[in-house]
């Protein structure tokens, strides 16, 4: 039985997360297919790839004044 892939975008802007994020999400899952971006803005190329899954800190960059912005841009993706 083949076993689909899930699909990751993974937003964070400190590199050491990302990888560390990374790192644990393909050690544990196998079927799992990540693509990293720094900031919301850069992942709109993936705009109609339709993720399974978004991981994101909302207040990253602007922190708490641009909380709602980031989850209203995520539902765009």
């Amino acid at each position: 039985m083949d076993k689909q892939r899930i699909q990751v975008l993974l937003i964070e802007n400190e590199p050491v997360f990302r990888e560390q994020i990374t790192e644990l999400l393909t050690r544990q899952y196998a079927g799992v297919d990540i693509s990293e971006k720094a900031h919301l803005p850069l992942a709109h190329e993936f705009k109609g790839d339709s993720p399974d899954i978004i991981l994101m800190d909302p207040y990253q960059d602007d922190g708490d004044e641009r909380f709602e912005e980031n989850l209203s841009e995520l539902k765009t993706l």
